[in-house]
């Protein structure tokens, strides 16, 4: 398990002390999702509880990967201190590493540990144990910038049809991947991405890549308009493409039972056809070996939820612990901790299931104040009555603009083919906040 320290901090805000926990020593054998905090740069970010102000904090810490036998000490450089005291830092980093390793495991490069004095630099040491290179990550830079070109560019046909053209070596699934997520993050911030999505489209129609991807999403909608068995079988026969044939799988995984098997061998064995039996026996082989690897990762996404559940449930502050990771708290978290509760309910542990319970609500009130506070005054107004609705919206004058109007009618957009019914009460919130931004511009 990662290692925690408590230290005092005054908020930079509003200058309110706090105690909060910190992480120092991230052991990736002990802690399996350490190296994706790292990463992520969700290490040691802290929230004033007086005010909410939220940053990073620039603390000595150890990274432990040893797999790849890497000890990696940041000791920032504001931390300032003689060469003296850096080592005692270090010597004090790896010492509390040593006492958590068994003495049979503990190995020589644990003696010499690198040090690093910017986290970046420290990342890219680990990326490159990955086998990702500078090289990499100057390329996913490039295909950002790409990104910001064609945005601006997404009203200029021609120099729009000229960048991509110029371009076509970062076109890669990488790339969509990259503008996906911007486009993502624009609408959860709700800024307007009507460009991006220009830009996006016209991609899917000219690129290969593109055209690729877009018949993939082509497969999955058919299938899931009407998910059968029948439907994935006809899915999984209409490409050849070994990841959209993952993802069908994936969506269909509760479908591939013994009735669907035996419709696909009922195939294989009345065609007449020699090539086609033998293309059909190559998808039965590649089913199976795929379903295989999903159910192995599923199994071991929710192992991983199941250890962080248990984490938080022995942690002396799990509220702490939950915001640095609240990146994990996620549907099927909630639904590992769902289970949870059901099976102390069942053995009538009443004391485990009152924890269980208030930590969940504990983990939505944090996912709610983590959200932007456009989103956060949506979802208040999706939980009050209608006629609540104008005195809220006086309250957040500030927020009520045509933006959030836009961002309401893109999350009801989003939940027209899941819930009519949230839809249509985004779509009316969004009419209501027009309304009332033009009262206030008055």
């Amino acid at each position: 398990m990662t290692r925690l320290a408590q230290v005092q901090l005054t908020c930079p805000n509003c200058h309110r002390a706090f105690t909060t926990t910190v992480e120092q020593i991230l052991d990736q054998s002990r802690d399996p999702t350490a190296k994706a905090r790292l990463l992520s740069g969700q290490l040691n970010v802290v929230i004033c509880p007086a005010c909410g102000f939220q940053g990073a904090l620039n603390i000595p810490l150890l990274y432990h990967d040893p797999e790849k036998e890497l000890a990696l000490i940041f000791l920032p450089m504001e931390m300032g201190g003689s060469d003296l005291e850096r080592q005692q830092m270090i010597g004090s980093l790896t010492n509390r590493l040593m006492s958590q390793i068994p003495p049979e495991q503990r190995k020589g490069y644990l003696l010499q540990p690198k040090t690093f004095f910017s986290m970046e630099s420290l990342v890219k040491e680990v990326l490159a144990a990955d086998g990702i290179t500078q090289e990499m990550l100057e390329a996913q830079q490039k295909k950002v910038q790409l990104i910001e070109t064609l945005r601006q560019q997404a009203d200029d046909p021609l120099a729009l049809a000229a960048t991509i053209g110029e371009h076509q070596d970062l076109l890669d699934e990488e790339f969509f991947y990259l503008l996906a997520m911007t486009i993502e993050s624009y609408e959860a911030q709700g800024y307007p991405a009507e460009d991006l999505k220009k830009v996006q489209a016209k991609l899917l129609e000219t690129t290969p890549t593109g055209q690729q991807l877009k018949a993939r999403r082509d497969v999955m909608e058919t299938f899931l308009k009407n998910p059968t068995r029948e439907s994935l079988l006809e899915g999984l026969l209409s490409t050849e493409d070994e990841a959209t044939r993952e993802m069908l799988i994936a969506a269909g995984r509760a479908l591939l039972d013994y009735a669907f098997f035996q419709a696909l061998t009922h195939r294989i064995e009345s065609s007449e056809d020699e090539a086609e039996q033998e293309r059909l026996l190559a998808l039965r082989k590649q089913v199976m070996e795929i379903r295989d690897r999903v159910d192995a990762r599923a199994q071991a996404t929710l192992n991983a939820k199941a250890r962080f559940l248990q984490e938080l449930v022995n942690s002396p502050d799990p509220i702490a612990l939950a915001r640095r990771r609240l990146h994990e708290v996620d549907d099927t978290f909630f639904s590992v901790l769902t289970l949870n509760i059901e099976r102390a309910q069942a053995a009538g542990d009443r004391r485990a299931v009152e924890h269980l319970t208030w930590l969940g609500n504990a983990l939505l009130s944090l996912l709610e104040e983590s959200a932007p506070p456009e989103v956060r005054l949506i979802n208040r107004l999706m939980e009050a009555q209608e006629s609540e609705w104008d005195t809220i919206l006086e309250r957040e004058a500030g927020l009520v603009n045509e933006e959030l109007a836009a961002l309401a009618d893109r999350l009801a957009e989003g939940m027209e083919e899941t819930n009519n019914a949230v839809a249509e009460r985004l779509h009316a919130i969004a009419t209501r906040v027009r309304s009332r931004a033009q009262a206030l511009s008055r």
